[in-house]
């Protein structure tokens, strides 16, 4: 996956993810110890967050950092909510 594709994929992810938590930006941005405009720049591809950053968010969303970095079908769009598919 290029470096491109991966910022888009965790901005992707991180928002699907705090949708299904049911948390507002200003919400995971106090939880994780960010600024709530940078929880919104990471979610559009527009900054590129720190790997400590992510540990921060995955923490405060309650789940694996790997989440964050799931690759999101043909690089771009939400990425399937999985905890809610039928198996």
């Amino acid at each position: 996956m290029a470096a491109h594709d991966t910022v888009v994929a965790v901005g992707s992810n991180l928002r699907r993810l705090r949708r299904l938590a049911g948390l507002t930006q200003a919400a995971l941005a106090a939880s994780a110890g960010v600024a709530q405009t940078y929880v919104g720049q990471i979610g559009r591809a527009e900054k590129n967050a720190t790997l400590e950053v992510l540990g921060n968010l995955a923490a405060a969303l309650g789940v694996a950092p790997a989440e964050l970095l799931r690759p999101v079908p043909n690089g771009h769009g939400e990425a399937p909510d999985l905890l809610n598919s039928a198996a």
